[in-house]
């Protein structure tokens, strides 16, 4: 930054004219930055809700895969347990189980 006595003796005139120019850009500077915040406030708040909405979709998504794999595991281990003694069919097994259908269809 300039320092204003170097200005004075360049134009060797009176130098409030300089600080008045100054301080009116850097009001309009100001000016211009705080539109500028405000302009870009309303989309950036947006993108963080919808941001944070989407997280909660996923966190969701895991949370219901991970109660899904643990009902699987349960049934599992109740056709285990229903198979265990004789050698029995894979069909008896399960129906012992309480399922309604093998999976693949058979």
């Amino acid at each position: 930054m300039a320092v204003p006595g170097f200005w004075c003796r360049v134009y060797s005139g009176d130098c409030r004219f300089l600080q008045e120019v100054g301080f009116v850009m850097i009001d309009a500077l100001r000016n211009v930055l705080y539109l500028l915040s405000n302009a870009l406030l309303p989309p950036t708040l947006l993108s963080i809700i919808l941001l944070a909405a989407w997280t909660a979709i996923l966190i969701g998504g895991i949370v219901r895969e991970w109660m899904t794999r643990g009902q699987v595991r349960r049934m599992l281990l109740q056709i285990r347990e229903a198979s265990r003694g004789a050698a029995m069919d894979r069909r008896i097994a399960w129906k012992n189980a309480g399922l309604r259908q093998m999976p693949g269809g058979s």
